[in-house]
């Protein structure tokens, strides 16, 4: 083996400890939780969140909940924001309108959780529409994002991470799969109303995608198959990676960015996310201070 082969092999090796993982698995670690499906998503000709630094600012109109808001939150973070250079900041109650700090004017991805009345696990959703058009604010009064959970807390932990994912999908700009033109079987295999207008398919049908309604999932799981992380990518871009550590694009600065916004708010979560954020910084500096370092033969002249 060469020099530049065996450098090359150390470095390899070296993000592979970084990360955590085996060298063989660098490529889908990245990438987040895939399957295996090869064909990726369709968006909606809308303006998306590139307009905004790839930046979605989310918060809940609804209080409680607590067990399903954070599914879902995790969800989304494991998937989309693992995925690709997008980042879903906030989290936060949102602003009411009234008082300190409570104004009717600040726009966020709001989202409003109701009780749910039917048998499928206990949890199910909608989107308002596409992209950045689901900004609103209190004075609107129209949520982006409607969930519906059992208020007993027993919906099933893998339904509300599909619909968590599956609704931050049209959050994203994506539409329905299966109201794509590459769902050649059309309503004979998944109920459709037809072909979605105004969008772009990015690459072929994917059966299986999370956008898909009759998935091999069975809508009861919230993984992204691995052309979802294609299509997502193809138009956010990678998530960075560093040697050794997340970069700035990954999901620790947007605690840092949620507390500061909180704090903007005055949000009750405000002690709690600057806390996150101080512990995030703590860990950074402690991953910064530890990272490989792969030693470089000098060439013999």
């Amino acid at each position: 083996m060469n020099q530049t082969a065996i450098r090359t092999a150390a470095l390899c090796a070296a993000v592979a400890i970084a990360l955590g993982c085996s060298p063989g698995l660098l490529a889908q670690d990245v990438d987040g939780p895939t399957g295996t499906s090869s064909q990726p998503l369709t968006i909606k000709n809308v303006r998306n969140w590139t307009e905004n630094g790839n930046v979605v600012p989310v918060c809940w109109e609804t209080p409680g909940y607590n067990r399903e808001k954070e599914i879902v939150r995790n969800a989304v973070g494991r998937t989309w924001e693992r995925s690709a250079n997008i980042r879903f900041n906030g989290w936060y109650l949102c602003p009411t309108g009234f008082g300190i700090g409570g104004s009717a004017s600040v726009q966020d991805v709001r989202v409003r959780i109701v009780p749910h009345d039917a048998t499928d696990a206990g949890a199910s959703g909608s989107t308002r529409t596409y992209g950045m058009a689901n900004l609103s604010s209190a004075a609107d009064h129209n949520p982006g994002v409607t969930l519906e959970f059992n208020p007993d807390g027993t919906a099933d932990v893998g339904r509300v991470e599909y619909i968590g994912v599956h609704e931050f999908g049209h959050v994203l700009g994506f539409v329905h799969e299966q109201d794509t033109p590459g769902n050649v079987e059309g309503p004979a295999y998944c109920k459709s109303p037809g072909n979605e207008g105004n969008a772009t398919s990015l690459t072929p049908y994917d059966r299986d995608s999370i956008m898909n309604y009759c998935n091999k999932d069975g809508n009861m799981k919230g993984n992204l198959t691995a052309t979802d992380v294609s299509g997502v990518q193809s138009v956010y871009g990678r998530r960075g990676i560093s040697l050794g550590r997340v970069a700035t694009t990954g999901p620790l600065p947007s605690i840092c960015d949620a507390a500061k916004s909180a704090r903007a708010h005055n949000s009750p979560a405000t002690a709690s996310l600057e806390a996150q954020c101080a512990a995030a910084k703590s860990a950074r500096l402690r991953a910064a201070a530890t990272t490989v370092r792969v030693p470089v033969e000098p060439v013999t002249p």
